[in-house]
């Protein structure tokens, strides 16, 4: 005879029930809410740098404010270094400032700058931070004793 263990019954799921199938519409309804405030967002980008290019200088400081934060987070986790972040981040600033003109709206402005400030760090890498690392000439370790 076999004994049945003490405790609560388990439910059984029926994945093609009614409440199944509102989960997942649930689901689908916060996932399309997410993209749609994507796309709003998206679009406001792209109403502040034609205002930008028609030579509002206020739409330049909103893109700024909005975008500072994600711009530093990007560039201390590909530099790693606080005041190094900074410095770099001013010129990503100057170089959006620089080059807005050259963005076409092909793509999410996002992704314009995202590559804009990847492509600044490389350079800040490149250029100074290997620098950095050599060895000058007027140190002790270049002199041999004779």
């Amino acid at each position: 005879m076999v004994q049945k263990r003490p405790g609560k019954k388990r439910e059984k799921v029926n994945f093609f029930s009614k409440n199944a199938t509102n989960k997942i519409s649930k689901e689908e309804a916060v996932l399309r809410e997410r993209d749609k405030k994507k796309e709003e967002e998206d679009m406001i980008d792209i109403a502040i740098v034609n205002r930008f290019k028609r030579g509002d200088e206020q739409a330049f400081y909103e893109l700024v404010n909005r975008y500072k934060i994600a711009v530093s987070n990007i560039i201390y986790k590909y530099i790693g270094n606080k005041h190094e972040t900074e410095d770099v981040s001013q010129e990503v600033f100057i170089q959006l400032h620089k080059s807005i003109s050259g963005f076409k709206g092909k793509s999410k402005f996002f992704t314009w700058l995202y590559s804009l400030v990847i492509n600044i760090c490389m350079y800040y890498k490149r250029t100074y931070i290997e620098v950095k690392n050599i060895t000058s000439l007027d140190s002790k370790e270049f002199y041999v004793n004779i």
